[in-house]
């Protein structure tokens, strides 16, 4: 149960995270995305990174 829960926390902070990108692609001038959304994108990446990474750590000390 816990890992389901995860693991969809995880994928909804990758599709936030792609859609700031988005958004950030659209707003003028287009085309350029702005130094702001690239550090709040890729610290949602990190964010997910450390929590399935933390998970499928302590999922494999237990089986």
């Amino acid at each position: 149960m816990k890992t389901q829960t995860n693991f969809f926390i995880a994928v909804g902070m990758l599709f936030v995270g792609v859609v700031f990108a988005g958004i950030g692609l659209m707003m003028p001038p287009p085309g350029e995305v702005d130094g702001s959304v690239l550090c709040l994108f890729g610290e949602i990446l990190g964010f997910v990174g450390a929590l399935l990474g933390i998970d499928c750590h302590y999922n494999s000390k237990k089986g």
